[in-house]
């Protein structure tokens, strides 16, 4: 018998093309990230989108402004604080 760590062997089987496939999507998943926190720091609101009432009129105009500006093809993905999106926070 065979000294391993694993007593079975793993089924799946990932091939360079899938490996260079996933280093791919991680890194553009990684650049959408630092754009939406960059994004949301500018803006200066929650990641939830949620403000304080006493500057909710302020954060409307930021996100209204930076709804314009955002670049679906450039940060690699759609808008961070769409009405009604569901939270990056809840996994």
């Amino acid at each position: 018998m065979e000294d391993s760590k694993f007593p079975i062997d793993c089924p799946v089987r990932l091939t360079e093309a899938d490996r260079e496939r996933d280093r791919e999507e991680f890194a553009a998943l990684r650049y959408y990230t630092e754009c939406k926190g960059y994004f949301i720091a500018q803006i200066r609101c929650d990641p939830d989108n949620w403000v304080p009432r006493d500057r909710v009129d302020e954060i409307r105009e930021n996100r209204a402004g930076g709804r314009e500006a955002w670049s679906e093809e450039k940060a690699g993905g759609t808008y961070p604080l769409a009405d009604e999106m569901w939270s990056y926070h809840l996994t």
